[in-house]
C-alpha cells in the first residue's frame, strides 16, 4: 500500500513537471542528433577525400 502511494506521488510529480521539462529535453536530443549528423558528414567527406586522393594520385 505504502509502494503504491509512493509511484502515485512521483507520477503526479512527473505529470506536473513534465511540461517544463519536455522543451528542454527535445532541445538537448537535437543538439545530440545534430552532433551525430556532424560526425557521419565527417566521415563521409574524409572517405571522399580519401578517395579522391587515391585517384588524383594514381593519374
Amino acid at each position: 500500500m505504502e509502494r503504491n502511494v509512493e509511484k502515485i506521488i512521483i507520477l503526479a510529480a512527473l505529470v506536473f513537471a513534465a511540461p517544463s521539462l519536455l522543451p528542454i529535453a527535445k532541445k538537448t536530443l537535437r543538439i545530440a542528433r545534430d552532433e551525430v549528423e556532424d560526425i557521419f558528414v565527417e566521415a563521409q567527406f574524409e572517405r571522399m577525400k580519401k578517395q579522391l586522393d587515391k585517384e588524383i594520385a594514381s593519374v
